[in-house]
């Protein structure tokens, strides 16, 4: 073994090159491994910690509990962490209680909670200052509160507690009453926060006071279960224990299918399709990785067939050889994985941290995962693929004869003389193409491990596209919030005006700021012109929630200034956006896709099948229909809601058409703040904006954290896929560079004869190169049509989660063309400057 090893070690050090270059391909499939898991360990453990600090660390939530049940919760020897929330009524701050109903103007709105266990850990409420409450006279407050009335923590502040009751007014107008239990004093001990603001502010009242001012709403309760038991089981153990009524416990869904926990037959689904398509694409990357380092295998063996040839004539056994090649590979694994490892680990945290040196990176809370478990899975799949590829060669190695393997020649296909080859390439191309073209097929196993290799690359790509286009795609049907600031209208006659909407514009913190007008009306439909798609939807379960056309369909209106036309014109995939023509010919604009929702999921379907130049008939009540011209179509609205739900087309109209026809005046506005924003500026505009609101009796949704957050969701999985595309991208050219490569370099003797009987040096370079390409294209037609086979066989498991509409992908088929083809006549250089240095003689000598 002693004597096998030296032999293994002192070829592996002669030659260096050859060395190395099967050392690096093993790195970058090692890497690239790690590089996956990796990313997939870090974007996990950054959801679940994105998901506790906006949903809370809780696994389930019992409503409507009382004192004797959460006792019994608290009790349980299967639970971890156990807290309440106690609906403690209402208040308001800001301004003294006045002895009457109405709640003073310049006041805010309280709504009361209490709290008891672990509450800060597990519900959506965080401690940003200061402490809970803890004694009777103590209060925490949600931060912005105390921006408004300048007040900060240790402030003592009265604060009147009851309870408030809404009705609706005449002319639409709601209007709050409030009924008094009791003034207090508090002290402001802490404040609080969470992911959206809303209109009335949160104050935090200790445990007993509380339970004083509850009313009529029940507690509701958060807990964790223990490590290693199902959270299902548990749940409904102890649900039936304390007779918790049916559908009051609520599962932190997503967390739990994060953790590997699936709570419902919908999460079951979602989880099962994720493991497929998990499963697809690591077995896809695992043959890449196997192909790459068994073409460096196979490099090696075919340019050592003579020297195995020599030592089995000497007196090595097959046995023997076999080990040499099985050392040398495993010498290799000892090398190059460790180096893989931290290769991968090392670029996922460049890549990371370049980004979150971007002035405008949302990536600060994405944290870099180095996970043992992935490590060591990467480790043990890499040295598997080393394994694996160098079986087949040493096999080979050791089977061959001693004369065969020293007289070692390429078996080529002998054709009879009539039998005409190229006959077409020969007419059209010059004969160089021909040549090359004939040389592809001399050797039919050398040309199929050649194409299959060069498609495995071309394959990789393809999909991995698809899967990128699709992922992105999926994830933004999501109801991202898309504006920072929402203006909406409270009453039903009374509307913002021109002079709201530049009052806006000049506030300290806008960047943007956009009118909006809608209004919902009918469309007269005739059912040639409902979408098949959106039909068969209709047939599914939970279909009579969808907006059947039979009876005509429901619209929204909308009216875009020219500002958000510019916006919609990104989203177009048919017709024109031009504000002019459509402001003078009546014409709309549709947006098609909706969401549907059914018992089997989400889809997002075209519920009509309009086209440019139709015509659509709207009914916008008491007897007023119009016909409007489609003028372009839209992949989703720019703006607000991106599609309709379950049946409801958007039809988009210039403002003024808007205004002369449906209403005058908007019902609200979508503002966006200035990037990078700091929290006082934030505040002070929130003030600002609720303003001009208290003008319509309106009210703001401050949804700036939601936006920020949606946007470091979207980067942190473009950063996942895109990192995934730029390494099968690596891994990719390598595997064209090394297949073309050795298809040329172990040939030198060939090139040598045929300069030998007359070819000049320039028509033997030609030759090659085309040669090169010639491979390329070859590679490209299998890989391009087994590459969409694949991809559209993922897209059919990605449509499990979700349905979107299938699109050829156009863009990656020509992008990889151009590529491999480039990258195959790049790789033909090596053995071309061998050619321009060989000398013929000494070549043909060679054994």
């Amino acid at each position: 073994m002693k004597s096998i090893t030296s032999l293994a070690l002192r070829y592996l050090w002669q030659q260096k090159k050859r060395t190395g270059l099967t050392i690096l391909g093993i790195i970058i499939s090692v890497s690239m491994i790690t590089s996956i898991g990796t990313i997939l360990m870090s974007f996990r453990d950054t959801e679940i910690q994105r998901i506790k600090e906006e949903e809370g660390a809780h696994h389930v939530t019992f409503y409507g509990l009382d004192l004797d049940q959460y006792s019994f919760l608290k009790a349980n020897s299967k639970l971890n962490k156990v807290a309440m929330e106690i609906p403690a009524g209402h208040g308001y701050i800001g301004a003294q209680y006045s002895n009457t109903a109405d709640i003073p103007k310049d006041a805010t709105t309280v709504n009361f909670i209490g709290y008891n266990g672990d509450f800060f850990e597990l519900s959506r409420f965080k401690l940003t200052e200061g402490r809970g409450p803890e004694k009777k006279n103590e209060v925490a407050l949600e931060e912005w509160l105390l921006h408004r009335h300048d007040l900060s923590v240790g402030d003592m502040v009265e604060l009147p507690l009851g309870h408030i009751h809404r009705y609706e007014g005449d002319e639409g107008v709601w209007i709050d009453e409030f009924s008094l239990n009791k003034v207090k004093k508090f002290e402001i001990v802490g404040t609080v926060t969470r992911p959206h603001k809303g209109i009335a502010g949160v104050g935090v009242l200790p445990y007993d006071v509380a339970l004083e001012n509850q009313g009529e709403r029940s507690p509701n309760a958060f807990f964790t279960v223990k490590s290693g038991l199902s959270v299902t089981d548990t749940t409904e153990e102890i649900a039936r224990e304390i007779n918790l009524e049916e559908g009051r416990p609520y599962y932190n869904r997503y967390l739990l299918l994060l953790k590997g926990q699936v709570v419902d037959d919908g999460a079951a689904r979602e989880f099962a399709a994720i493991g497929s398509i998990v499963l697809f694409l690591v077995s896809l990357v695992t043959l890449a990785t196997i192909a790459v380092i068994y073409n460096s295998f196979n490099i090696s063996m075919l340019e050592r067939v003579k020297q195995f040839g020599i030592m089995r004539s000497i007196g090595a056994t097959p046995k023997q050889i076999r080990r040499i090649v099985y050392v040398e590979a495993a010498i290799q694994s000892v090398i190059a994985i460790p180096l893989g490892l931290m290769a991968g680990v090392l670029a996922m945290h460049t890549v990371f941290y370049l980004l979150s040196k971007d002035a405008y990176s949302t990536l600060g809370n994405f944290t870099v995962t180095t996970s043992p478990f992935v490590l060591l899975i990467s480790a043990i799949v890499g040295f598997i693929a080393v394994i694996f590829s160098a079986l087949i060669p040493a096999v080979n190695a050791g089977r061959k004869q001693p004369l065969e393997a020293i007289f070692y020649r390429p078996k080529l296909k002998k054709q009879k003389y009539k039998k005409r080859k190229g006959f077409i390439l020969s007419k059209l191309f010059s004969w160089e193409i021909s040549l090359a073209y004939k040389n592809l097929q001399r050797n039919k196993k050398r040309f199929i491990i050649t194409a299959f290799s060069l498609s495995i690359s071309v394959i990789l790509f393809i999909v991995f596209s698809i899967f990128s286009h699709y992922a992105l795609r999926i994830d933004s049907t999501r109801a991202y919030y898309t504006e920072d600031f929402e203006l909406v209208n409270n009453e039903t006659k009374v509307l913002y005006s021109d002079q709201d909407y530049t009052d806006i514009l000049e506030l300290t913190g806008v960047e943007s700021a956009y009118p909006k007008m809608e209004y919902w009306a009918e469309l007269i439909i005739s059912p040639d012109d409902v979408s098949r798609q959106y039909e068969q939807q209709l047939n599914k379960p939970n279909g009579e929630r969808l907006n059947d056309p039979i009876d005509g369909m429901d619209v929204r209106i909308i009216g875009y200034n020219k500002a958000l036309f510019n916006l919609a014109e990104k989203e177009l995939t048919a017709g024109s956006v031009n504000y002019s023509e459509l402001k003078e010919s009546a014409g709309v604009l549709l947006v098609q896709n909706n969401r549907i929702f059914t018992d089997t999921g989400l889809s997002i379907v075209p519920v009509t099948d309009y086209s440019v130049g139709d015509t659509v008939t709207i009914d916008l009540g008491e007897g007023e229909k119009f016909e409007y011209k489609v003028m372009g179509i839209l992949d989703r609205a720019p703006i607000g809601n991106d599609f309709g739900t379950n049946g409801e087309p958007f039809v988009i109209m210039a403002d003024e058409i808007y205004q002369d026809t449906v209403v005058e005046g908007y019902d609200g506005f979508y503002v966006n703040a200035e990037e990078g924003i700091d929290s006082t500026t934030h505040m002070a505009l929130n003030d600002e904006l609720t303003l001009i609101t208290e003008r319509v009796n309106g009210f703001v949704h401050d949804n700036l954290h939601l936006v920020r957050r949606d946007r470091q969701v979207m980067r942190e999985i473009s950063v996942f896929i895109y990192g995934f595309i730029v390494l099968i991208s690596v891994i990719g050219a390598l595997n064209i560079i090394n297949t073309v490569s050795t298809n040329l370099l172990t040939r030198t003797k060939e090139f040598a004869m045929l300069r030998a009987v007359g070819m000049g040096p320039k028509s033997l370079i030609n030759m090659i190169r085309y040669e090169a390409i010639l491979s390329g294209v070859i590679g490209v037609i299998y890989g391009c049509i087994i590459g969409n086979l694949l991809g559209y066989w993922l897209y059919n498991l990605m449509s499990d989660i979700r349905e979107v509409p299938w699109e050829f992908p156009w863009t990656p088929n020509i992008i990889v063309i151009i590529a491999a083809i480039v990258v195959s006549l790049l790789a033909s250089r090596a053995t071309v400057q061998r050619v321009k240095e060989m000398n013929i003689i000494d070549t043909l000598r060679e054994e």
